[in-house]
């Protein structure tokens, strides 16, 4: 049988590439509220970002493609295989091999709009992150392509050698990381924003909370006056909402991901590691 792993999974790159501008694009629009930047200002930052190093993809393709040469070249022919089979494997394995690593780095190099945007005055609000999550969900998209191909590439193993093959186990390993690493760096710099907004408010709240503490201690010293007394009732009052206002900071996701999210991320994720084991234990019981 001809081998069609590596041909479905450049188709499957080519198709999923402008699904991914779309989504830049929309994430783009998305996020126009919380940057606060004149419109000038925003096109400005937007052009700078998307326009990556196009010699560091270039040199992520030709490196991908030398790794296709060294796994399927013609050192690893058998001479049971005809010559044009060979050299279809051949091309085959750099082009999806190349392919790879021009799609993992240019999606490691994506986050670059979400940092430079990060990097302007912000409207945050620390109790209603969902203005953020559209870059949590640009960041699910994006390990769910990763895992979408693992998961297509799968099915199309049709050798017994190729589905017990600790090679392929260590590649499809080393894919579904790279997909779980992705949905988390690419978040990061929002989690840093976030999470400093918290702790900086967290602060704060901590602050109220000693001053009220301590002037509720002095004011306990003297009750018999009743304007004592009230003044007492007046801070503990304070002092509670202070209490109530730290607890609630402190239960704040300083993620953009909803449980929805990682929800379909972990779902996704075992579904080609239970793919993997079902032909794994059908490929050896064939033996």
């Amino acid at each position: 049988r001809v081998p069609l792993v590596e041909p479905v999974v450049i188709i499957y790159i080519f198709l999923i590439a402008p699904v991914f501008s779309v989504n830049e694009l929309r994430l783009v629009r998305e996020l126009r509220p919380v940057v606060q930047v004149e419109d000038a200002r925003y096109a400005e930052i937007v052009t700078r970002s998307t326009h990556g190093d196009y010699r560091i993809e270039i040199g992520a393709l030709l490196v991908g493609m030398g790794f296709g040469y060294l796994v399927d070249g013609p050192q690893n022919w058998g001479p049971e295989l005809p010559w044009p089979l060979d050299i279809y494997l051949l091309i085959t394995a750099m082009a999806m091999y190349g392919l790879l690593a021009w799609v993992i780095v240019s999606s490691i190099s994506s986050s670059r709009l979400v940092t430079n945007l990060l990097r302007e005055p912000l409207a945050v609000d620390i109790f209603d992150i969902r203005p953020f999550e559209p870059i949590g969900r640009q960041s699910l998209m994006l390990s769910l392509s990763f895992i979408v191909g693992v998961t297509i590439s799968l099915l199309f193993l049709t050798s017994r050698e190729a589905m017990t093959s600790p090679w392929n186990l260590i590649f499809y390993g080393v894919l579904l990381v790279v997909a779980v690493l992705l949905f988390f760096l690419n978040m990061r710099p929002t989690h840093g924003v976030l999470a400093s907004v918290k702790a900086e408010e967290t602060a704060g709240a901590e602050v109220q909370i000693s001053r009220l503490y301590r002037q509720l201690r002095d004011q306990a010293g003297d009750t018999t006056a009743p304007e004592a007394a009230t003044a007492a009732s007046s801070t503990a009052l304070e002092l509670n909402a202070w209490l109530a206002m730290d607890a609630r900071l402190k239960a704040t996701r300083s993620w953009p991901y909803n449980t929805e999210m990682l929800r379909a991320l972990t779902v996704s994720v075992l579904t080609p590691i239970a793919i993997g084991l079902a032909r794994f234990a059908a490929a050896m019981l064939q033996n």
